[in-house]
């Protein structure tokens, strides 16, 4: 595998050199600052410092993307033991290559995806509401449903999902090598805030059971024909109520109040 290495500085020196950042200003300046850092990655990755050599190839790839960069920052994260992102890159890179790539480097990078393919695992996420934010140790994974399972490195994994409105749920998963898992996340509404009198205390809700219950006192239809009742047995003691009227003089048997 380190002889298959040694043949990408080549060739991605030569895109470097034939590309051109269209579209953007001062390309020219781009390109050469992306040939720059691609060398200092190269030297790096020589000297074992694969963390760095990782960040000179992907910063250069940002200003001067190119599928050969691909590989190279591919083949520092296997050292990495990040096989994961690793398979993403360099399937990535032969896709992008397509049948541009020899036969042999084909075959060579083919071997090095199943050999990784061992050390990681697949985890399949499904959450119950949608538009719901995946997050897999702190990085983004995309909104439910996802469209595919997530590969993942062997080990523990800390799976969040977050959705306004509903309480967040986040779980640790751990994934082994060759192992294709299923994770399922049932969200809950987050319950409302109760109305402000309800949060007052006690004697706040004593005072409004007491309003209530006087509410539905001045509702009865028995209170108020209770109060009928005794306003005309009260009006009947004082002789004010008319039993009936008409024009002309008032006779006897014209009053309700008999007797007075």
């Amino acid at each position: 595998m380190r002889r298959l290495l040694s043949l990408v500085p080549v060739l991605a020196i030569v895109i470097l050199q034939a590309g051109t950042a269209a579209g953007q200003e001062d390309p020219k300046a781009r390109k050469e600052e992306a040939k720059k850092l691609f060398l200092e990655g190269v030297d790096l990755f020589a000297a074992g410092s694969y963390e760095e050599a990782l960040a000179s190839f992907t910063s250069s790839h940002d200003l001067n993307p190119n599928p050969n960069v691909l590989y190279n920052i591919g083949m520092c994260q296997r050292e990495l033991g990040d096989f994961a992102a690793s398979l993403q890159t360099l399937t990535g890179y032969l896709e992008k290559k397509g049948a541009s790539v020899p036969e042999k480097e084909k075959s060579e990078i083919e071997a090095v995806i199943a050999e990784m393919k061992g050390a990681v695992g697949t985890l399949e996420i499904a959450v119950s509401e949608k538009k719901a934010t995946i997050t897999i140790d702190g990085k983004p994974a995309g909104g439910s449903p996802l469209p595919s399972p997530v590969v993942l490195n062997e080990g523990p994994h800390l799976v969040e999902v977050v959705k306004e409105g509903f309480a967040a749920e986040k779980r640790t998963v751990t994934v082994k090598g060759g192992e294709a898992l299923e994770a399922s996340f049932s969200l809950s509404p987050l319950l409302k805030p109760a109305p402000p009198e309800e949060v007052l205390g006690p004697q706040a809700g004593e005072d409004k059971k007491k309003k209530k219950k006087k509410k539905d006192i001045l509702r009865s239809p028995l209170l108020w024909s209770l109060l009928g009742v005794a306003i005309i047995g009260g009006a009947t003691a004082t002789g004010i109520i008319v039993w009936k009227t008409r024009p002309g003089p008032m006779e006897d048997g014209d009053w309700i109040v008999h007797g007075k």
